[in-house]
């Protein structure tokens, strides 16, 4: 009698491990997915957030959405306080594009938010930022309710385009006027 007690206790022991087994390797599963998504951003260097339309409490922005433009999570404004101080960073020449980009994301003319701008960090240097954002939330007229995106950092990317274009310049004024003295000295091109 004591044996089959036992077996019948180690059967309906057996019958629970399947689920905890199966609820185990999700949770694993979960993790490691996790983990692939978080090693993916880092290695992208990009800054996370994720807010509601309008900006709420709720708010997040990642350590290193922060570090990009040289602040810590925590000097960061209140959500309240959050996007007159980000206008107040951009590059008085660059927040047109980025108010269009954004309303038109907002309003659904536009199914991704994608703009690049100068925007000022910590101390006071112009960086150059590309932020990409996607809608997970709509209300019925399609407006965007909520966004999540990222932000990179493109200074050292626009730095070389900007040293590229000034050599291409050089080089075209140098050829230009390289013609202009051949002509005057009467040698053909």
């Amino acid at each position: 009698m004591k044996t089959e007690r036992k077996r019948n206790r180690g059967e309906n022991n057996a019958k629970k491990l399947p689920h905890t087994t199966r609820s185990e390797r999700a949770e694993e599963a979960l993790q490691e997915s996790e983990e692939r998504l978080a090693a993916a951003i880092e290695a992208t260097g990009a800054g996370v957030y994720d807010h509601n339309v309008p900006l709420g409490p709720e708010s997040y922005h990642s350590e290193r959405w922060a570090k990009i433009l040289g602040y810590k999570k925590e000097e960061l404004p209140p959500p309240e306080r959050f996007p007159k101080w980000l206008y107040e960073q951009i590059h008085p020449e660059d927040l047109p594009k980025m108010q269009e980009a954004y309303s038109d994301f907002i309003e659904a003319r536009t199914s991704a938010y994608d703009v690049e701008i100068r925007i000022k960090d910590k101390a006071g240097d112009w960086k150059y930022v590309k932020g990409l954002s996607r809608a997970v939330a709509r209300d019925g007229n399609g407006r965007v309710t909520r966004i999540v995106g990222v932000m990179l950092d493109i200074t050292e990317r626009k730095r070389a385009e900007e040293e590229r274009a000034r050599h291409l310049h050089h080089i075209k004024t140098l050829y230009e006027i390289n013609v202009a003295i051949s002509s005057t000295l009467g040698f053909s091109e």
